[in-house]
């Protein structure tokens, strides 16, 4: 094993331990056993639903984020694509599902690295933002919340410059591709030509930006895939007895996706659930009540679709192999 895979490794377990002793630190062993044996499984199966749901909807937002004027490309096992990338981010660490979903791009869809490498980005930074909206709006209605506000006004800001550039590389299309190109001309000449590539590729991957229509099936496919976990979290407090609304769902679930965001843990293990019982925290929630619905929320997640990815992993007859040397491959592109 290289030292440098050896490290990741490491930390990864590392984070995971730290996550977990957080999470587990004194619990009522009984009480959360209870917990998890009383549920509705009309709701337990309802947020099931759901989890399918999340790959459905990213599959439908990745076909319009992928460009159409691309040769030879094609579209197709977008929703292979999504699970077999969620389905590694659960069992391999340092997050090699991102690389293993821009890697079937290339191969599988025939799309350049750089273009599948700009378009996971992208896809990410769209999720950011709804994330941040699912914290910054239960923090103005929720009283609990209250004491949240400044991050909120941050988090605020945050939006609003995404917002600034967003709006000004649309109306000024033209004078934002020049100044870029004029700033890439000022660089080393041995950065020069990989830059101008990756502008350029940059561009292609936001040519729905362009387009009125695309831009807001892009958005409307995003809630509705972001949607779909606080919905979840709902259907799980009502299975289990706890009430939770759709702003304190959104208000957790706004913690689980920073918690997830940590890289080299597999399958979130241990950085999901430290982070995201101090959202049920905030909210008053009794402790292993909350901890019995982030067993639950991570268990369906994480079962679900790794048996659904495993299944359409074997059926595109990949290998492990070439996930893992993914990355290696598409730099030589």
């Amino acid at each position: 094993m290289k030292l440098s895979s050896f490290i990741k490794l490491s930390a990864g377990i590392l984070l995971a331990a730290s996550g977990l002793f957080i999470f587990f630190k004194d619990v009522d062993t009984h009480k959360l056993y209870l917990e998890l044996s009383f549920i509705n499984y009309g709701w337990f199966i309802a947020a099931m639903a759901f989890v399918v749901m999340t790959i459905y909807f990213r599959a439908l937002r990745m076909r319009y984020l992928l460009p159409d004027n691309i040769q030879y490309s094609n579209k197709s096992n977008l929703f292979s694509n999504v699970a077999i990338g969620f389905m590694c981010n659960n069992i391999l660490p340092a997050r090699l599902g991102e690389a293993a979903r821009a890697f079937l791009l290339w191969q599988k869809n025939r799309y350049p690295v750089v273009i599948c490498i700009w378009v996971i980005i992208l896809e990410r930074i769209i999720d950011l933002v709804l994330f941040l909206l699912f914290f910054i709006i239960p923090v103005y209605f929720i009283k609990e919340c209250s004491p949240l506000y400044f991050y909120a006004l941050i988090m605020s800001g945050i939006i609003t410059v995404i917002m600034i550039l967003i709006i000004l590389y649309i109306r000024f299309n033209v004078v934002t591709t020049r100044c870029v190109k004029w700033l890439i001309e000022k660089l080393p000449e041995r950065f020069r030509k990989k830059s101008l590539d990756a502008a350029r590729n940059l561009s292609i991957s936001l040519v729905w930006l362009n387009s009125p229509r695309e831009f807001l099936l892009i958005l409307f496919f995003s809630f509705l895939t972001l949607f779909c976990y606080p919905a979840m979290i709902v259907c799980l407090g009502k299975s289990s007895g706890v009430s939770i609304g759709i702003l304190e769902g959104m208000f957790v679930q706004a913690f689980a996706a920073f918690g997830a965001a940590i890289p080299l843990t597999p399958g979130f293990v241990g950085t999901l659930h430290a982070v995201m019982l101090q959202g049920f925290l905030v909210l008053g929630i009794d402790a292993d009540k909350a901890r019995a619905l982030i067993i639950l929320y991570h268990g369906i997640n994480y079962i679900l679709i790794t048996i659904i990815g495993i299944i359409l992993f074997f059926r595109l007859k990949l290998t492990f192999s070439e996930i893992f040397n993914a990355e290696k491959r598409m730099k030589k592109e």
